[in-house]
């Protein structure tokens, strides 16, 4: 069953009963919001009847505060003891948006359990030219880096 209006709101509620193995399925439910053209909300849970507990809490809000950049909070939180399991943040920052000669720099921040502090994770620099893209990663997690360059089309 789902309740939206327009693009500004979006509430969905799932679930039943399967009849070919006799099992419940997981009454789910998800809310979106977007109260302005620069904010978005979405949030998702649910519960199990077979285990009768609570599905894990999905957060997420994106803020577009201008065309050229987007900042984005996640967080997977458990119902059933309050705990937040994780949290992520994603900045991304477009450069020359709509001309030949773009850069695209995105890092993403994760929450460590131990400190509970939020520390870089991802660093990408991307350079799109008129039929080739660089792009230059670094995985903090993984203490390693990549440099790509590809062809999207013959010139």
């Amino acid at each position: 069953m789902t309740f939206y209006y327009l693009d500004r709101f979006r509430f969905t509620l799932s679930g039943g009963h399967n009849w070919q193995n006799h099992q419940w399925n997981d009454v789910l439910s998800t809310l979106m919001l977007r109260p302005a053209s620069w904010l978005s909300w979405n949030a998702s849970s649910g519960w199990s009847i077979e285990q009768r507990q609570y599905r894990d809490l999905i957060n997420n809000v994106t803020i577009f505060p201008f065309d050229f950049l987007t900042e984005s909070l996640s967080s997977v939180s458990n119902l059933n003891n309050g705990q937040l399991m994780m949290a992520s943040v994603n900045h991304d920052l477009d450069l020359l948006a709509g001309q030949p000669n773009q850069w695209k720099v995105s890092f993403n921040q994760v929450l460590d359990p131990a400190s509970q502090q939020f520390k870089v994770r991802d660093i990408m620099i991307t350079k799109e030219l008129h039929c080739w893209r660089m792009i230059y990663n670094y995985n903090d997690y993984r203490k390693e880096f990549s440099f790509t360059v590809s062809l999207d089309s013959m010139p």
